[in-house]
């Protein structure tokens, strides 16, 4: 695209605050952190010590199931955006992928006697309810104007990445307040209950999402005056 616009860095930052000052961008980015959550938090690194600590799964057995749920996330992504575009409607997709993410968290963390073959099966679930998150594009564009529909989808796509850079080191931080002292190889190892206590926050952040969904404004599938 030859044409780059006029105004230089000015016109771009103008444009980035406008984003920023709509009050949907942020609610649809806390949306899409929660939604994301699970993938970069459980599946991205701590599913695996998880899965080896609380069922004696070997590393390679345990790395499989939790890919499991990128593999529901790759699947179910652009399904799930052809269904929202059918539809017309970009909430409804995400209230029951994150309601699918919550109950899969929380069966998967806390339901005892699970078998592999369940677990790998919640993993897919919840991958699948995480893929909802598509529809955040669609809604932060819809939201905002035409002419900043790159920005703002920009803008929520950092967010949405940074639920690693969030997730990975607060689960970090809450096994540490659980830990009893036990080290192996100068490791520090954490019991079962402690993996079921800060992993509790993936929970919260899908939660959260929900929460902010509530106050997104629907748009239907069309661009809307903003704020």
């Amino acid at each position: 695209d030859k044409h780059r616009g006029s105004g230089g860095v000015g016109a771009v930052m103008k444009g980035l605050g406008l984003v920023a000052r709509n009050r949907q961008t942020w609610l649809i980015a806390v949306v899409g952190l929660g939604s994301t959550a699970p993938l970069l938090g459980f599946a991205g690194l701590w599913g695996v010590p998880f899965l080896e600590t609380a069922y004696g799964l070997s590393r390679t057995h345990a790395a499989t199931l939790t890919s499991m749920m990128m593999a529901g996330w790759g699947i179910g992504a652009p399904i799930m955006g052809w269904l929202s575009d059918r539809m017309g409607l970009r909430k409804p997709p995400l209230y029951v992928g994150l309601a699918m993410q919550t109950l899969g968290l929380v069966a998967l963390i806390h339901a005892p006697g699970l078998t592999p073959t369940m677990i790998g099966a919640l993993c897919f679930l919840i991958g699948v309810g995480g893929s909802t998150q598509i529809c955040c594009f669609g809604l932060v564009k819809e939201n905002n104007p035409a002419r900043l529909s790159g920005t703002s989808i920009g803008f929520v796509n950092g967010m949405i990445t940074g639920a690693g850079a969030l997730f990975q080191p607060l689960i970090g931080a809450l096994l540490d307040v659980g830990w009893t002292g036990e080290l192996a190889n100068g490791a520090r190892i954490y019991s079962e209950a402690t993996y079921r206590f800060a992993l509790g926050s993936l929970i919260a952040g899908t939660l959260l999402g929900l929460a902010a969904l509530v106050a997104v404004r629907e748009t239907h599938c069309r661009p809307l005056p903003t704020d």
